[in-house]
């Protein structure tokens, strides 16, 4: 059983990412935190790996809770129960993403020896977002900054190779999309990807 993180900041456009490596075949484990945003009603975040990574970072500060060592004590059996669950459901790679999980890269690396993809999106683009959709200041470009600066130093720390997208460029550029699924996990790069693909239109 595969496992690929999506990182980025809230309003990056993970969602539309994480949506998108779901219809490719990927194990994303419901029940999804869901929004009060029309737009993307669904996060796509796992409840229970969003309230773990919240039991250790403050959501709203953005500072630690309890030492990020301590996460894989919950991490592990969880993921290995939810790796159970995906192969019953006919699914061979799971997917996670929360912003939280910036601050936790090098435990999940640990855990999991996960494929990492990086969703980016300019500042200024985030915050618009954020307005529209009337959240704190944390989920726009007040946190993109500390969020980013986290996940990048977390793939340093675990000396991780990572793949990294420009959110304009997922939604605009089929090849850019195709790029991307060259470096997913076998089974999600060889998918049928007209699911995905129509989704994302959609």
């Amino acid at each position: 059983m595969k496992t690929v993180i999506i990182l980025g900041t809230w309003s990056s456009g993970s969602t539309a990412l994480t949506g998108y490596i779901e219809r490719l075949g990927a194990y994303t484990c419901p029940p999804h935190v869901m929004t009060y945003d029309e737009r993307t009603p669904n996060s796509h975040e796992s409840i229970e790996f969003r309230n773990a990574l919240a039991a250790h970072v403050d959501e709203l500060t953005l500072k630690p809770l309890q030492p990020a060592q301590n996460f894989n004590t919950w991490f592990k059996p969880w993921l290995a129960a939810k790796q159970d669950e995906a192969a019953k459901a006919g699914h061979s790679v799971i997917a996670l993403k929360h912003p939280l999980s910036a601050f936790m890269v090098p435990q999940i690396a640990e855990a999991c020896d996960p494929t990492f993809i990086v969703i980016t999106r300019r500042f200024e683009a985030i915050e618009k977002t954020r307005l529209r959709r009337k959240w704190h200041q944390v989920y726009g470009a007040a946190g993109a900054g500390t969020v980013y600066s986290s996940l990048f130093s977390g793939l340093i720390q675990a000396q991780r190779s990572y793949y990294t997208i420009a959110f304009d460029d997922f939604l605009s550029n089929p090849e850019a999309r195709q790029t991307l699924r060259s470096h997913l996990p076998q089974e999600l790069a060889t998918a049928n990807v007209q699911d995905a693909e129509n989704w994302l239109k959609i």
